[in-house]
């Protein structure tokens, strides 16, 4: 859960969008998190569309829950492909061992979607009937899990 955690720090770089909402704080456009109360309560209003939490759980309007210290809700919006290093390393540091451990995650997943690193690697993904086909610039070894409806589906590229 750390690792988690610290992979996601590049969306608080400086220059990133945080827009602050009720109960909840919007990182760019598609990833948010819904603070824990002092009585260990969620309750937050989503923006409009389905948002997937780190865990699986879906939701749409309103985020009402209760979580631990350590539980903090982080949610990803619909169609959203969220690039997380699996070693704890920063995405923004562009050294040669840490992509190669790349995980990107799609969440509930549209016709397309695509996401660009800090160093300038641009990932694409589309659904093609069944298939789900990758383009990349570059030739480092990556996994892409899809989220969809609570299942996740490892493909390995």
């Amino acid at each position: 859960h750390l690792f988690l955690r610290m992979s996601l720090i590049p969306y608080l770089r400086p220059g990133r969008k945080v827009t602050q909402l009720t109960g909840c704080f919007l990182l760019g456009d598609s990833l948010l998190i819904a603070p824990v109360s002092p009585e260990d309560t969620v309750d937050a209003q989503l923006p409009p569309g389905i948002w997937t939490e780190l865990n699986g759980t879906c939701h749409e309007g309103r985020l009402r829950a209760m979580r631990g210290y350590n539980e903090t809700p982080v949610l990803v919006r619909e169609n959203t492909l969220l690039p997380v290093s699996m070693n704890g390393q920063s995405l923004t540091q562009t050294t040669d061992d840490h992509t190669d451990r790349l995980t990107l995650h799609w969440f509930q997943p549209g016709q397309e979607a695509e996401c660009t690193l800090a160093d300038g690697t641009r990932y694409h993904v589309q659904r093609v009937g069944e298939r789900i086909d990758v383009c990349v610039d570059t030739d480092k070894v990556f996994h892409l899990i899809v989220h969809e409806n609570g299942v996740e589906h490892l493909i390995q590229v």
